[in-house]
């Protein structure tokens, strides 16, 4: 079962810049989710569900794209944060952002025990925002329950302030601007938990920090800072 699990999440894995870069079409590229199972959080039935929704949702934005300005973009965010105001590209804006959430989605996820314990510069990033990881956690899980329809929770990092939000439907923190960096995304969809646990979204919360990659979640915490200083130094050359 596991080599199945693994098998299929090689099969389908996927990283955020793979996506429509240059002239090239939005494609499912490999990322290193190869020797990983993601028990109990989702099994080897959920997966699959999960990978052939976003399959479809990749197939739809190589659609909208095709012969428009979005093909020739760098990268996703850019054709995010391009079409976000534009009406007539709202099609392409919504199907970008829904690939890019599942692309940010995949990599933060690891064998349940694997992660390494966080750094002291993180546990007190968290001690500063949140009273300490594990009152984060409880934060964190608040917002996914009271998240009604469809939507994704996330930890975001704002010029330097760690917050928790909820977006409805494929809307991304991207979206916001440059001074947002997302660092923990949940999928509140559906599609991403009924097929395992039915109604029952606060196990499907609980497991998903039992798999979360902390190791990943301190990389991208050093993303944002690097990003703060990026703005900062932007904004001082704009004047």
């Amino acid at each position: 079962f596991a080599s199945s699990q693994r098998a299929l999440a090689q099969r389908y894995a996927w990283q955020a810049r793979g996506v429509h870069t240059g002239t090239q079409p939005s494609v499912l590229t490999e990322r290193d989710l190869r020797n990983k199972t993601l028990e109990p959080f989702l099994t080897n039935k959920s997966l699959e569900q999960h990978m052939e929704v976003h399959k479809a949702a990749v197939k739809k934005l190589n659609g909208l794209i095709q012969n428009t300005i979005y093909e020739d973009y760098q990268n996703i965010e850019v054709t995010i944060r391009s079409s976000v105001d534009i009406r007539e590209d709202i099609l392409v804006h919504n199907s970008a952002a829904d690939v890019f959430n599942h692309n940010f989605f995949w990599p933060q996820l690891c064998p349940a025990g694997d992660s390494n314990p966080l750094s002291e510069h993180t546990l007190e990033k968290f001690d500063i925002h949140f009273d300490g990881v594990e009152k984060f956690i409880e934060h964190f899980k608040m917002h996914a329950l009271a998240c009604h329809g469809s939507g994704w929770t996330w930890l975001i990092d704002r010029e330097g302030h760690l917050e928790v939000l909820t977006t409805h439907n494929s809307t991304t923190p991207i979206a916001i601007g440059e001074e947002v960096t997302p660092v923990i995304a949940l999928d509140m969809w559906e599609h991403s938990y009924f097929a395992e646990y039915g109604n029952d979204r606060e196990a499907y919360v609980d497991n998903f920090f039992k798999v979360l990659d902390w190791e990943v979640v301190e990389q991208r915490l050093a993303d944002a800072e690097r990003n703060i200083t990026t703005l900062v130094s932007k904004r001082a050359k704009e004047g």
